[in-house]
């Protein structure tokens, strides 16, 4: 990053990422993200920022299927407490995911019936994703962290699952609270508690999620 002009900064972020489900390889991605900064003396900071990726699945039933670029353009906007240890946070996100497959399939899953796999399409999709949090000291130097997310998915082809007679849309709601306290110089405990409701016009993609 770098200083354009006294409190408005500009830079690049890149990275790469690779998750594996289980024993097996299940996504790489790299992404690269430009953003500008706009500090606001002690108080705030807001962030522009534009977010590229490119997916490829390594493994069934989405190799092949929905691998292709990501994309995400985001504003966030920082508080700071004057006491240094509260802050709340808030933001806006639109993004796409453009599956390269379009209507092709994987093999069918080996077993005594076939078993339907997706097509490339049935992830084509534009999102809008707001959030808000906030983090505050308590008492014995623990400190509190609450966020809530809001993500609607608005899937632009009519889904395999349902023969193509409607295209998919989700309404899905994250929450996350943590509790943490370090314990020695650099070295935090943490208990936290995340959060997923997910719901959808086709059933099928419904879940709940908790995890502490």
């Amino acid at each position: 990053s770098h200083a354009l002009y006294k409190s408005f900064w500009g830079g690049v972020e890149g990275g790469y990422h690779h998750y594996t489900l289980g024993p097996h390889s299940y996504l790489s991605e790299p992404t690269v993200m430009p953003f500008l900064s706009l500090l606001e003396g002690s108080w705030g900071l807001t962030q522009l920022a534009y977010r590229f990726g490119y997916d490829t699945y390594l493994s069934r039933p989405y190799n092949e299927v929905r691998d292709g670029p990501t994309n995400a353009v985001g504003l966030t906007q920082n508080l700071y407490g004057r006491d240094g240890a509260s802050y709340a946070t808030m933001g806006y996100q639109y993004g796409t995911e453009d599956p390269r497959c379009g209507t092709c399939s994987a093999e069918p899953l080996p077993g005594p019936t076939d078993t339907q796999l997706p097509v490339g399409n049935d992830f084509a999709l534009q999102f809008h994703q707001a959030f808000a949090g906030v983090g505050f000291p308590l008492w014995w130097q623990v400190a509190v962290d609450l966020m809530y997310l809001y993500r609607y998915d608005d899937y632009t082809h009519p889904n395999s699952f349902t023969n193509f007679a409607k295209a998919r849309h989700d309404s899905t709601h994250y929450f996350y609270a943590s509790l943490s306290r370090p314990i020695i110089p650099h070295v935090s405990v943490v208990l936290a508690y995340f959060g997923t409701i997910d719901y959808s016009n086709i059933s099928l993609y419904e879940y709940h999620r908790n995890v502490v």
